[in-house]
């Protein structure tokens, strides 16, 4: 299966995904894996560092996230994904987005947030994410809520 990157305004990116279920979409372990390359060009280097799975089309509740800009040792895959908790730094800093091509905006996050989701193994994570990957996983959280950061309105959720 060929991935391929949705950009804005497709309607996709609008749509609320539903509740995630792994025994039904088993298959997603390997869709999961294959959007690792979405966020790389064809000479491997990082073109974004998170994409959710609305942004190559598929309406589901799961993303793929690098939670360091500079290294790619570690990928999370985030399946039913959820925001548990947060503290109560927020930081603002500019924010682009693969499906919004050559834009940024000025965006508020929580600085730390505590998660909680399975990962490619249909294991149970809960993880607290401070600063640059808490960003990345709000950012995607969004996506998977239909909201694209370029057009947000009001305050964090």
């Amino acid at each position: 299966m060929n991935l391929t990157l949705l950009k804005h305004p497709h309607p996709s990116l609008e749509k609320i995904c539903p509740v995630y279920d792994f025994d039904t979409h088993a298959e997603d372990v390997e869709t999961a894996k294959k959007m690792v390359d979405v966020m790389t060009d064809n000479y491997g280097h990082l073109i974004g560092v998170g994409v959710a799975a609305p942004q190559v089309g598929i309406l589901r509740r799961f993303f793929v996230m690098f939670p360091d800009k500079q290294r790619r040792s570690e990928i999370i895959y985030a399946f039913d994904p959820r925001i548990i908790g947060h503290g109560r730094q927020i930081v603002s800093m500019p924010e682009g987005c693969l499906s919004v091509p050559g834009t940024s905006r000025e965006m508020e996050r929580w600085a730390v947030i505590t998660v909680n989701y399975f990962d490619e193994n249909k294991k149970f994570q809960e993880r607290t994410l401070k600063y640059w990957e808490a960003r990345v996983f709000q950012h995607e959280m969004d996506h998977l809520d239909g909201v694209l950061c370029m057009f947000k309105r009001g305050g964090l959720v």
